[in-house]
């Protein structure tokens, strides 16, 4: 009888768990009120760069993040709705987003929290329409807008981790920055944060549950990932932001192996195609590619459509010794289009990376990096869904890619058609932090018009040489970041210096390049409580020196305080004050200058429930 009842008692199905549910709302809402003043308001370029003419403003943008600057006041509200399920192996998410902008749309869509989703208009599947625009006034330009998407995302994974299928307004998670990222946001990121673009510290921190809505720019598709062991895989089908009319769909594999100590190996493949209405691009492999001679020198203009791009690449990290890490990094890509001034002359391109570090304890790290990117390598050129306000600023290094255009691997070492050397070095000693970094980069081809007009071909910063002129271009830079911290404040120095430089033919002085970028954030943060932090500091960013025939001399300055405070159940709150000016000698020789004043005030909730 015991023996039976054992028997019975084993193979009695064990009684199902009950459903968990769960609902949460995570949010923010946002105020902007920018004034602005001066000749710089409405620059010399503007007209015809609303028309669609390469040549960028020097004004009125935030040098630093390269945000406009228009007067307005705008309010953005965002909320997602998500229910979740828990069951005994598996969990599942259902969220829905609603969003709302009221005012000036400028400050709304660039200065507030990022959109996302379809309310988001660099997304390209957008209602709103924020077109190039230089006010100068409050009030110039207003509007209201809301939107709801039902659903956002929905996701299911398991409770351990094993695996994770996700569809929607997805984020992928595992592929190598050096063959694919996701679109980085063209936006302002509310943050107590404010750094030189190639900063060698950390920065400063925002509070701990300080968070934004999404790391990047979603896509819309889906994203599945699976782990076997020590192999983890992920594979994603989806579209990638781009203008109205024009569809981009991403489908890519990455596998990663990870042995611990012994190292980390990945693997990764894409393929992104572009269909629909053909893209005004400033590049010269495209069609009716034109030459436009002015004061930035001679900048390029061309149509391309149906691009068609495979990227594949391969890593290894590995620990040779004790405290060394080393990275290899290979990449090759394909490209072609439809509409090319050359059909034909397209290639593959190649990426190479090799780094060594060496670190001596858990804060002090020294390293060197070789990079090499081909002209032609991952040149898809994908302008986000508007035309943006920030194409680029006149003559900035280092330049957001091709003027608005989203790249489909991380360029921010150095970028296409560069190779050279950087070192970098980490250091603490009791209160204080030290970090340094210097680095050469070198044009690998040549702007000749021959390598500009191959399909492919990509240059970003060096303009086209006069017939027979063969000179190379050199980007050298330095980077300082000095940090005291105390019990309750932080003081930190963040510095860059870059210098372009490019010879030229004594009978074509319109190819020559001589510039310098000294950069400089100064700031000091206060702890007041855990619960409350407050900063205040003075950011410059300077170009001098000359570009083409044109002597460049501007500089922007901007001071800059604020607090972050958990409220607690009213969630975390940020308020910060900006007053900014730009100063110096104008875009066009003979036109006004780009004086520019002016303020912001900004004040970001982010609230979960």
């Amino acid at each position: 009888m015991f023996a039976l009842a054992a028997v019975v008692s084993q193979a009695s199905p064990a009684p199902s768990p009950t459903p968990r549910y769960e609902i949460h709302i995570d949010g923010s809402n946002v105020f902007i009120d920018q004034a602005t003043a001066g000749a710089g308001q409405v620059p010399p370029e503007g007209a015809a760069f609303i028309a669609g003419s390469p040549a960028a403003p020097l004004t009125p943008y935030d040098w630093f993040s390269t945000m406009p600057l228009v007067p307005g006041v705008a309010g953005s509200v965002q909320y997602a709705l998500t229910g979740t399920v828990h069951r005994q192996r598996w969990s599942a998410d259902a969220s829905v987003m609603l969003g709302g902008i009221g005012g000036d749309p400028t400050n709304a869509v660039y200065w507030g929290e990022p959109l996302l989703g379809p309310f988001d208009p660099l997304e390209g599947r957008s209602i709103l329409n924020v077109p190039i625009a230089y006010p100068t006034h409050a009030g110039a330009s207003t509007g209201t807008a809301g939107a709801l998407v039902l659903p956002y995302s929905v996701d299911a994974r398991a409770n351990d981790n094993r695996w994770r299928v996700a569809g929607g307004y997805v984020q992928t998670s595992q592929y190598d920055p050096f063959v694919f990222v996701q679109p980085p946001y063209a936006t302002f990121l509310p943050s107590m944060n404010v750094q030189v673009f190639e900063s060698a510290g950390p920065g400063l921190n925002d509070l701990s549950n300080w968070s934004h809505l999404a790391p990047a720019l979603p896509m819309l598709g889906a994203d599945a990932s699976a782990t076997i062991g020590r192999v983890s895989v992920e594979a994603t089908d989806a579209l990638l932001p781009g203008p109205p009319n024009t569809a981009a769909r991403m489908t890519g594999v990455s596998v990663a192996d990870d042995a611990g100590a012994r190292g980390r190996f990945s693997a990764d493949v894409i393929h992104v195609s572009t269909r629909g209405d053909s893209l005004a691009v400033p590049t010269l492999f495209g069609a009716n590619a034109t030459i436009n001679p002015g004061a930035q020198g001679p900048l390029a203009l061309g149509t391309i459509a149906d691009q068609s791009q495979t990227i594949a690449g391969v890593r290894a990290f590995v620990h040779p010794h004790a405290g060394y890490d080393a990275t290899a990094e290979f990449g090759r890509s394909w490209y072609d289009a439809s509409q090319v001034a050359r059909p034909g002359t397209n290639r593959y391109g190649d990426f190479e990376h090799l780094a060594l570090a060496r670190h001596f304890n858990a804060a002090d790290s020294a390293g060197i990096e070789y990079y090499r990117m081909d002209a032609r390598y991952a040149p898809t050129l994908l302008p986000y869904g508007t035309a943006l306000n920030v194409w680029g600023i006149a003559w900035a290094y280092p330049g957001p890619w091709l003027k608005g255009t989203y790249q489909l691997v991380n360029n921010a070492w150095g970028g296409s058609n560069r190779e050279g050397l950087r070192v970098h070095g980490a250091f603490a000693r009791g209160p204080w932090r030290l970090g340094a970094a210097a680095y050469d980069w070198r044009q690998i081809e040549p702007s000749t018009y021959t390598n500009l007009t191959s399909t492919g071909f990509v240059e970003v910063d060096y303009l086209v040489l006069a017939r027979g002129d063969v000179n190379i271009g050199h980007t050298r830079g330095v980077d300082a970041y000095l940090a005291w911290s105390g019990k309750r404040d932080t003081i930190s120095f963040d510095y860059a210096s870059d210098m372009q430089h490019r010879d030229c033919a004594a009978a074509a002085p319109v190819d020559c390049v001589a510039m310098r970028y000294p950069q400089l954030v100064a700031a000091e943060q206060h702890t007041f409580a855990p619960h409350l932090i407050g900063e205040i500091g003075y950011g410059r960013y300077a170009a001098a020196g000359s570009w083409a025939t044109t002597p460049v001399d501007a500089t922007y300055a901007f001071g800059f305080a604020g607090v972050q405070a958990d409220l607690g159940r009213f969630g975390q709150v940020f308020v910060q004050y900006r007053n900014y000016g730009v100063r110096g000698a104008p875009s066009i020789p003979g036109g006004p200058p780009p004086t520019l004043t002016g303020s912001g005030f900004l004040v970001d909730q982010h609230f979960s429930i």
